[in-house]
Parts: structure tokens; C-alpha cells; sequence
């Protein structure tokens, strides 16, 4: 599978306007998932952990309407939850500052980090299912949630 049909799928089960769509709102969902992902202790919750990270992730591509292209190389990188933090904590401070101040936050620096978040992601789970293992793992159970497939 590829990231361009995941975010299609993930488009699929997004509401068409509201709350749902806000950026801030589905990035405190992130925040709480990637959470759920360092707490995760088996093969199965890495993978679904992971699959709810990259969820959220094509969700807030397709609301903040960036393009973070298709999944590259995921090289064997130790310990790559800090780096997942890092950027969801730089994400959070450009939709915070959005939000509050009213600032606009650069494209290419949401691209960059969101694209991280789905990169060291991808690499913490690598141990235990590939890129399209998680996307289709992830597919499969946003079907049996809607009712489709």
C-alpha cells in the first residue's frame, strides 16, 4: 500500500467539516496516540499504536492540505521515541502559537515535522511490522469500524 492510497483511505473516515477536521483537535489526539505507542509491549499493539499514529498523521496532512509524499527507506535507528516527541512537541508549538497569537505557521516546517512524526514513527515499530504492514493493519481496522470492506 502505498502512503498516497493510506491518506485516501484515512480521508474515508474524517468527517467532511467540524470539530473533527480542526488541526489542533487532531493533534491532541496525536499526542495521546504516540503516548499509547511508547506504552505499547507487544508485536499487535506496536503495530496498531503505530497505525493510529500514522491515522492522524495522513488526517492532519490532508487539513493542514501539505504533501508529505510516499514512505522512503526506514533504517535501523535506536531508541527513535525522542525523536517522535521532539517533533510532535515542534508541532504543537506552530499550531499552539496558530491558535493564540494568530501566527501563520510555515508549510515547510509542518511538512518537515509531521513528516518526522510518520518517519521515526515507522522506524520504532520497524522491528516488528513494515510500513505497509502497518498501514494495512491500520486499513483493515478502520473497516470493521465503519463498515466497509
Amino acid at each position: 500500500m502505498t502512503w498516497e492510497a493510506y491518506t485516501a483511505h484515512v480521508l474515508q473516515s474524517l468527517p467532511a467539516d467540524g470539530p473533527g477536521r480542526d488541526p489542533l483537535a487532531l493533534f491532541a489526539w496525536l499526542v495521546g496516540e504516540v503516548k499509547e505507542l511508547q506504552c505499547a509491549m507487544e508485536e499487535e499493539a506496536y503495530t496498531l499504536e503505530s497505525g493510529d499514529v500514522l491515522w492522524l498523521v495522513a488526517a492532519l496532512e490532508r487539513v493542514l492540505m501539505l504533501d508529505l509524499g510516499e514512505v522512503g527507506d526506514v533504517p535501523n535507528i535506536p531508541d527513535a521515541m525522542g525523536m517522535i516527541w521532539q517533533d510532535v512537541g515542534n508541532l504543537g508549538q506552530a499550531l499552539g502559537k496558530h491558535v493564540a497569537l494568530g501566527q501563520q505557521p510555515d508549510p515547510v516546517d509542518l511538512r518537515m515535522w509531521l513528516g518526522g512524526v510518520r518517519r521515526w514513527t515507522l522506524i520504532h515499530v520497524r522491528g516488528w511490522a513494515s510500513p505497509e504492514e502497518v498501514m494495512a493493519a491500520n486499513v483493515a481496522k478502520l473497516d470493521e469500524k465503519w463498515g466497509r470492506g
